[in-house]
């Protein structure tokens, strides 16, 4: 199993990226995902996107989910299939959208 850890500071950039991997199974990993405010460092709740490699949204169990996004509190963990992922995070007016990818 892989495990990612990223870490988002909004609105100013993204200041932190880390990756963590094990080998313990080849088919799927977790994603930890952390977004918090650049001056306080305080965590955000957002709205985040998450497409696979087809372009097909993920939808996150226990999660809030409308249309094509879910809604969330920093910190997130996810299980996901191995694979490339754009994502799209959104923490209200007052913060920049961030975009991004990952394998």
């Amino acid at each position: 199993m892989r495990s990612l850890s990223y870490r988002f500071v909004v609105p100013v950039l993204i200041t932190s990226l880390t990756l963590f991997a094990s080998t313990a199974d080849a088919r799927s990993g977790k994603l930890t995902l952390h977004v918090v405010d650049a001056e306080s460092g305080a965590p955000l709740a957002g709205r985040m996107q998450l497409k696979n490699r087809r372009g097909r949204v993920r939808k996150v169990p226990r999660l809030p989910f409308y249309n094509d996004h879910f809604s969330f509190h920093s910190p997130l963990q996810l299980t996901l299939p191995d694979g490339n992922y754009t994502f799209e995070i959104e923490c209200g007016p007052e913060y920049h959208t961030r975009t991004g990818h990952f394998t």
